[in-house]
């Protein structure tokens, strides 16, 4: 009588961060504080981190499963300029030291970003996959889940780990993702052999997978999944704000005994696939006043909008950038709200004066050349 497999113990941690190179306000420990820092065995943000994408569902994954979840430190701050060297230094130490007191694993599941530079290393999720290595041994399978928007070298494959990244942006496959990479981690624990490509593209180019033509090349992906030896395929658009060697796309693939051809071939054509996407992608870039002049040409049909493009504003203007405000001003334009401009200076300033209260007001343009010119204001304020 054959007994079942004992359950494995399978430590989880996370360290994310999206780097942006250009931005003139670096990452600090109180952004990390300030977002998400949690260090077991503190309460302090455990739901937060168990609420978060990938990390917390990597977690009810392993429980759901029947497996041991080993919860460690988990980290992330919004995106922002490097990481001083003496922060990565300690993020990087906690997630390390967790792992080394936690004894015997099975298993290290990783959730990171592949963005995140700190002051002296470009590649911090290399260094850390390396670090876990150097920890655990060459027999103990070590797991990143990354995000679509991440950039991989060929030092983070180095390091022995298996790497996966989420499918579609937005990101509402993480679930998947995780229980997925949990899957093949179970496996190598008990003795499968899977390796891992890479085929870099020199592009940068941050599509939707919700729409055409995007969205066909993912369901080929998902397609090739469980076919000719290929168990995961990930398609990296990469992260231009990183300034590094390696910024650009690129297809990861998870095989077991599958044959080199067949990974060259299919590797080969997601490549080419996803340049020819990029490389059609409809774009038309408008001066500031050119946009607004667009918003307010059609009345009554509705609130026009002018958004940007991704969750780094401004591409390192800090989001205390005036340039957009100064044009509405010179314009004249009304019924216009203006969201959101980063001034905790100006903002404490008005929730002193208090509700109704009429003041001057200088408004961004502080950090860096890229916030332009403050404005100055009169203002008063609304219940």
């Amino acid at each position: 009588m054959t007994s079942e497999p004992r359950p494995l113990r399978i430590f989880v941690a996370g360290l994310m961060h999206e780097t942006n190179g250009f931005s003139p306000v670096p990452t600090s420990m109180g952004s990390f504080e300030a977002d998400l820092a949690y260090v077991p065995p503190s309460d302090i943000m455990r739901d937060l981190a168990l609420a978060f994408a990938g990390y917390g569902d990597a977690i009810r994954s392993i429980r759901a499963a029947g497996d041991e979840a080993i919860k460690g430190p988990c980290f992330w701050a919004q995106p922002s300029g490097s990481i001083s060297s003496i922060v990565y230094s300690h993020l990087k130490s906690s997630v390390i030291e967790a792992l080394r007191e936690t004894g015997p694993i099975d298993a290290v599941l990783l959730v990171l970003h592949g963005a995140m530079i700190a002051e002296g290393i470009e590649d911090c999720e290399a260094d850390l996959l390396h670090e876990a290595r150097a920890v655990v041994g060459p027999e103990v399978p070590i797991g990143a889940l990354l995000d679509l928007h991440g950039n991989v070298s060929p030092a983070m494959l180095e390091s022995g780990a298996i790497v996966v990244g989420v499918k579609e942006y937005p990101h509402v496959d993480y679930p998947d993702r995780a229980r997925e990479l949990h899957g093949m981690l179970k496996e190598l624990a008990r003795g499968a052999r899977m390796s891992m490509s890479l085929r870099t593209i020199p592009r940068l180019s941050l599509q939707g997978t919700v729409e055409q033509p995007m969205r066909g090349l993912v369901d080929c992906m998902i397609a090739a999944e469980g076919k000719d030896g290929i168990r995961s395929i990930s398609l990296m658009h990469g992260f231009p704000w990183a300034d590094w060697s390696y910024a650009g796309a690129s297809v990861l693939v998870v095989s077991e005994n599958a044959d080199p051809a067949v990974i060259d071939a299919l590797t080969d054509d997601l490549a080419e696939a996803f340049v020819t996407i990029a490389d059609n992608a409809a774009v038309e870039r408008m001066s500031v006043g050119d946009a607004i002049e667009r918003g307010f040409a059609t009345p009554g049909q509705g609130p026009a909008v002018i958004a940007d493009s991704s969750d780094n504003p401004g591409g390192g203007g800090a989001c205390d950038s005036t340039f957009v405000l100064r044009e509405l001003i010179d314009r004249g334009c009304e019924n216009v709200a203006l969201g959101m401009i980063w001034d905790p200076q100006a903002a404490q300033i008005a929730a002193n004066s208090g509700v109704g209260s009429k003041l001057s007001l200088r408004l961004g343009g502080k950090v860096g050349p890229m916030s332009g010119d403050p404005v100055d204001l009169e203002c008063s304020g609304g219940a």
